[in-house]
């Protein structure tokens, strides 16, 4: 049996902190989002798959355009910048191994197109 899957408990995750954020400013939801991201990644990035990268990185995009949307102070702007290099180094990550994943399979059809062009030729 497979354990649960860490999409769903991401989404989950994302969806109750909008549910119980909704009374909330704008910027203080962005940010929650933020925060909600970083420590995702924090605790299962070890785990994540490819197309779990690939959630994450298509969340941090989102969250990065609702945060630059708003306006911080200078002490909130400083707490919203630190968590944005947080997340963004997890995004590096993220987007070398769907890079990786994407050049594998790249070569794996090459090396099928290859043979089965040596097939025909013998």
């Amino acid at each position: 049996m497979k354990p649960f899957n860490k999409n769903i408990s991401f989404l989950l995750l994302c969806s109750l902190v909008c549910l119980f954020s909704a009374c909330s400013s704008a910027k203080d939801q962005a940010f929650a989002r933020l925060s909600n991201l970083y420590e995702d990644a924090r605790v299962n990035s070890k785990t994540y798959t490819a197309e779990q990268w690939g959630v994450y990185l298509s969340e941090y995009q989102v969250v990065d355009s609702l945060i630059s949307e708003c306006s911080f102070s200078g002490d909130e702007q400083s707490e919203v910048s630190r968590m944005k290099g947080r997340c963004a180094a997890y995004a590096r990550e993220g987007t070398m191994v769907v890079a990786s994943r994407q050049v594998n399979t790249t070569l794996s059809q090459t090396r099928g197109m290859l043979k089965g062009y040596s097939d025909t030729r013998e």
